[in-house]
């Protein structure tokens, strides 16, 4: 009999529980275990939120979300730079009162907890405007919306009977975008996306679609008058920058800046049709 998965045992364990409420709680902690030992590096989609009130954004995510980490220094355009972990998640923030750069980049973003409800309540004490308050939803998570003080939308969910496909974070970076198919053929073009999941309306609207980039799961939907456009900044992580920059040049998407060496990795910008910036880093060639 071949060897069962960590997560495959981690099921089977489960089973044996008593109270659903126990096993959903014992769950998400070990599975976020098990998520965090096996990984080893930053994972391949990362979003990079740059707004003025950059410290208010990591106070938010601390107390909202107990999210552990800090400012590390300045970036590129004068202003702070700090990276923030939140389960085997990461949210990369930048700007701040001396950041030169004048137009912010936000972000909507798929948070997983073990509680919802505590989630949403320390969002709400933290400053955030409700969204959406806790409910059950069709699939059987239990979900909340907040907008946090700084305009960042967190989707703030509970996982309760399902398993998410392989490449979901405790973080993952939600696009609303007008023409949701022709974007999701974009991704798979410039990024070797592989579509995982779609669903739509009877009319045909995509109002939820999942693909997998390199071990990261995005969430695209199409925009929607409580749902709007929020343009991002993504650190996307690849083997070779000089070929993925040339990939998403050639799917569409705009040349921002061309590979460049860096101290930290071989990196270059290009934007794509909806607004996002995506920074294609790679390790430097030896």
């Amino acid at each position: 009999m071949p060897e069962r998965s960590p997560m495959e045992r981690l099921e089977a364990m489960l089973g044996e529980l008593p109270s659903p409420e126990f096993r959903q709680r014992l769950r998400f902690d070990l599975v976020k275990e098990i998520k965090m030992t096996t990984a080893t590096t930053l994972p391949t989609v990362v979003p990079y939120i740059a707004v003025p009130q950059a410290e208010e954004l990591g106070a938010f995510i601390q107390q909202a979300f107990g999210a552990q980490g800090g400012f590390l220094g300045t970036g590129s355009e004068g202003g702070l730079h700090g990276q923030y972990v939140i389960g085997d998640g990461v949210v990369m923030i930048g700007g701040g009162a001396a950041w030169r750069h004048v137009k912010p980049r936000r972000a909507s973003l798929h948070v997983y907890v073990p509680d919802a409800d505590a989630a949403y309540r320390r969002a709400m004490e933290a400053g955030a405007k409700s969204l959406g308050e806790p409910s059950d939803r069709p699939y059987g998570d239990r979900e909340a919306a907040v907008e946090d003080p700084t305009g960042n939308q967190w989707f703030i969910g509970t996982l309760r009977g399902r398993t998410t496909p392989a490449g979901t974070h405790d973080v993952n970076v939600t696009f609303f975008v007008q023409g949701a198919p022709d974007y999701l053929d974009f991704l798979g073009r410039a990024f070797g996306a592989e579509e995982v999941a779609r669903h739509v309306t009877p009319q045909g609207q995509v109002i939820h679609a999942e693909a997998r980039i390199g071990d990261s799961i995005v969430e695209v939907g199409e925009t929607r008058v409580e749902w709007p456009a929020n343009p991002s900044g993504i650190f996307l992580s690849m083997e070779d920058c000089d070929s993925a920059f040339e990939r998403a040049v050639k799917a569409g998407a705009e040349a921002v800046m061309p590979p460049t060496d860096r101290p930290f990795g071989r990196t270059a910008t290009v934007g794509d049709a909806a607004g996002n910036q995506w920074y294609i880093t790679s390790p430097l060639r030896r």
